[in-house]
């Protein structure tokens, strides 16, 4: 992604100058998988007594009778399964995100300096998960499990950032650095699946 950000030099402190910067981040992230889960599972049965003996097919009757009816208090078993869910998974993900603190300057020589900041950081997510699987069960029973959904997410956080810089005149200089950023965790369901992207200790490495 890139990083786009706007700094004020407000004074000097300790032989440095600090200020206040603001950024716009964004990135976009894409993540497959089609690795295979395994767990356990509760296979539910339900047995519903005829009230009588059932008519032989085809039979259409009405619910006053004659004939069986279909009782509805079903007999209920439960079964412990080993359940294997296999298929592919994708998460598609666009992270707008904007940062505003205090930073600290301080130089080495004449053209090296360092950098380091930190404050606040707001992030939305635009988020695309899909998924199509098959969840195997019973010694061979299986079903089809897909969906797919988009929407968008909203996180709070913060960072910590520190560059190093080297001046190649009076007003450019090439800088090279990392970012720790704090973002949480960003969450998109889709039918009976949840995908999250965990970005509650993100690292980004900085370079321009």
């Amino acid at each position: 992604g890139f990083d786009l950000a706007f700094g004020r030099d407000l004074g000097t402190v300790l032989g440095g100058k600090w200020g206040l910067q603001a950024a716009f981040d964004f990135t976009a992230v894409s993540i497959h998988s089609s690795q295979p889960v395994s767990g356990s599972g509760t296979l539910v049965s339900d047995a519903y007594l005829l009230g009588g003996i059932p008519p032989s097919a085809p039979y259409a009757g009405s619910y006053n009778g004659p004939g069986a009816l279909l009782g509805d208090s079903p007999t209920r078993t439960t079964t412990a399964e080993s359940v294997l869910i296999t298929g592919n998974r994708t998460l598609d993900a666009q992270v707008y995100a904007l940062r505003a603190g205090p930073y600290y300057e301080f130089s080495f020589s004449k053209r090296w300096s360092g950098r380091l900041g930190g404050g606040l950081a707001l992030a939305v997510a635009d988020l695309q998960y899909s998924f199509n699987e098959t969840i195997t069960y019973g010694g061979g029973q299986a079903i089809s499990n897909s969906g797919s959904s988009s929407g968008a997410d909203f996180q709070a956080g913060g960072y910590l950032e520190g560059k190093l810089l080297y001046a190649l005149t009076a007003r450019w200089s090439l800088y090279a650095g990392a970012q720790y950023e704090y973002l949480g965790t960003f969450s998109q369901n889709t039918g009976n699946e949840q995908a999250q992207l965990d970005m509650s200790s993100a690292v980004n490495v900085l370079f321009g």
